[in-house]
């Protein structure tokens, strides 16, 4: 008798710790035991939200989030019997979350509330409300007004044992159309849930538990005119946006077939560079743009005139020592050059081992040419001043800003595509304007510089035209307002403008004759045959040093000197080997474009590591999500859902 009273017990015991527990372990880590909606709807079409929620934590976790979608498509019949898509913007407003910490975020076209301590856990049963207005705009249907709204979104992927609601209308309210839909997104069912209307609040609630992923919407149509001082979303501004885009490419058309034409280019026959130009001036003129490698090419070109020795370490580093001052009628930027090879602060502290010779480490010194590189590359542009001018850039201005004008009104036209609501649409235009703003000046540089243009700038320019057609792929078939053909032209209209801007170029005299004597000169260290090159050498046996520092400025160090491998050349004067019976001048030019790029890299790593020590970043992410629409369960605005992070 005894055991049956305690087996009886026992039992009773078992039962009431199962019926007090709030669920059974959930494998979402999670249960929502209460999910209570309040809403108001307002005239404007947007509505005040409330939401309580009662989560029990099985797992550890730091909290939930709540994910609204921004776009919204419904289906809907016309007046002819077709059937007919819209998209809508969606808009949160006014957020706020009670009983924890909360981060607001956007992904995918979501809006997502994080909710939580990052640096706490928490278990068990925790409360949480929820507050914020959602403005859903123009119907953009005349012959009706209409509600639908998802009180329950559809990508909830836990159970919700308790759900409801009231919804309050802004007046008096025909509720004849009046349906509320329950189930997984696209049901039609109504079974289980229950509700009652007093005055023009609807008040309701779901008789069993919602499994994942299930939700509640509510739908009914309101004759025209219900709502008023909705936000509306007119194509007039794109419109506008598209015809000053295109005016913009047309006036920069208009510029170049109306232009002066510039003086022809002609390849000339050359051997040696123009007269008084370094190699520096050779390689800012070839691509217009003062570049490390300019300035450094002008340690072989001090060499070759005199004014430093160079020299090898064990290591085949290059080492240089000078031989005589610079003087004070050289361009500046050659004297911060000097500067930055010899200054006494490394001498002192990085060149001990060669400090009583004066010996200084092109490696070292990278440091103090960093300092002086950039100066010394402004100095070298503004040696290209009055006579020497190279381009008129005062004529192309006026079609540069119309490329400009052309990006400006373009990427402001594609933000109104999307209503200019949502989150994607304010981001995407402007990174499409800065992969055009990139555009432009590569065009203006390939334009400028075709006769020396590398394939790395084409393909640069290819895979820039390559970023800016994905980007345009999500306006064209995105499009709130418009049709895709005018989202296409509106992506169309700033890429031809900045195109034809862009390549409005006009050079002057000196320019011309100086890139086709250029032009003369890289084709001879590209194609020059043995007999020649003999007779040069022979009557400046200095001839392959001579040329050396600028076939470097062309990338043609390594073609230049295998043309001299049957042709003996003497040892130059300013070069202080350790061992001058076994000099090469193909070790040593191989040694000096090696070194010259380690120290180009030095430089760059010594700016990285500045920018380093001056600069912060940082970042956030989320998880992704999504949503959709139609009179149906999970057909409306609002909804989304969210889980445990």
């Amino acid at each position: 008798m005894r055991k049956k009273l305690a087996a009886v017990l026992a039992a009773m015991i078992l039962t009431v710790c199962v019926l007090a527990m709030p669920a059974a372990a959930s494998e979402a880590g999670y249960t929502i035991e209460n999910y209570y909606v309040n809403a108001q709807l307002n005239e404007n079409n947007t509505i005040d939200i409330t939401e309580q929620l009662d989560i029990y934590f099985d797992v550890a976790s730091h909290g939930f989030y709540r994910t609204q979608p921004q776009i919204i498509y419904m289906t809907r019949f016309e007046e002819d019997g077709t059937e007919k898509e819209y998209r809508y913007s969606m808009d949160l407003e006014d957020i706020n979350v009670e009983g924890a910490p909360y981060e607001i975020l956007y992904e995918d076209e979501n809006t997502i509330i994080q909710v939580g301590d990052a640096d706490r856990y928490v278990t068990g049963l925790q409360s949480y409300t929820l507050t914020y207005t959602i403005d859903m705009g123009d119907d953009r249907v005349d012959a009706y007004d209409e509600l639908s709204y998802n009180l329950l979104g559809t990508d909830w992927g836990t159970v919700i044992r308790n759900f409801s609601f009231d919804f309050t209308f802004p007046k008096d309210t025909d509720f004849t159309n009046l349906n509320l839909f329950c189930g997984t997104y696209g049901s039609t069912d109504s079974r289980g849930l229950t509700y009652s209307i007093e005055g023009n609040t609807v008040s309701g609630y779901c008789e069993k538990s919602l499994q994942p992923y299930e939700g509640v919407t509510i739908y009914t149509k309101l004759p025209a005119g219900y709502f008023t001082g909705t936000s509306k979303l007119s194509p007039v501004s794109a419109i506008v946006c598209l015809v000053l885009s295109a005016l913009c490419g047309v006036f920069a058309f208009f510029r170049i077939a109306t232009k002066k034409r510039n003086k022809k280019i002609v390849q000339t026959v050359e051997f040696y560079p123009p007269e008084d130009m370094s190699s520096a001036e050779v390689g800012y003129v070839i691509d217009g743009s003062a570049d490390d490698k300019d300035i450094l090419s002008l340690i072989i070109w001090l060499a070759d005139k005199g004014y430093i020795e160079i020299s090898t370490n064990k290591a085949d580093e290059i080492l240089v020592r000078k031989r005589k001052d610079i003087e004070k009628k050289m361009p500046r930027y050659i004297r911060l050059v000097m500067e930055g090879l010899f200054s006494d602060k490394y001498v002192n502290e990085k060149s001990k081992k060669t400090s009583e010779e004066k010996w200084h480490n092109l490696t070292t010194q990278s440091e103090i040419l960093a300092d002086n590189l950039e100066t010394a590359k402004e100095s070298l542009r503004d040696a290209f001043t009055g006579p020497r001018e190279l381009n008129d850039a005062s004529a192309a201005v006026p079609s540069y800003a119309a490329a400009l004008g052309a990006v400006v009104f373009g990427c402001v036209g594609i933000y109104f595509t999307g209503g200019g609501l949502y989150f994607r649409m304010l981001c995407l235009p402007i990174v499409m304007a800065v992969v055009l703003v990139l555009f432009a000046f590569s065009v203006y540089n390939y334009i400028a510089n075709r006769q020396f243009a590398s394939k790395k700038s084409v393909i640069f320019l290819i895979v820039l035209t390559a970023i800016y057609v994905l980007l345009s792929l999500p306006v064209i078939s995105g499009a709130v307002l418009f049709s895709p053909i005018i989202s296409l032209l509106l992506c169309i209209a700033p890429f031809v403008g900045v195109v034809i801007g862009c390549s409005y170029h006009s050079i002057t005299d000196y320019k011309a004759d100086t890139v086709g004597k250029l032009l003369g000169l890289k084709q001879f260290i590209k194609t020059a045959e043995l007999d020649k090159l003999e007779r040069l050498v022979e009557d400046d046996p200095s001839y392959f040093f001579n040329i050396l520092p600028y076939a470097y400025v062309f990338n043609l160090t390594d073609k230049w000197a295998k043309k001299f491998e049957n042709i003996p050349l003497a040892v130059p004067t300013w070069y202080q080997g350790n061992n001058m019976d076994t000099f090469s001048y193909m070790w040593l030019s191989n040694r000096m474009y090696t070194n010259l790029n380690n120290t180009a890299n030095a430089i760059s790593s010594y700016r990285a590591d500045q920018a380093a020590h001056s600069s912060t970043s940082g970042g956030s992410g989320g998880t992704s999500f999504g949503g959709g629409g139609g009179s149906f369960s999970g057909g409306g605005f609002g909804g989304g859902g969210g889980g445990r992070w």
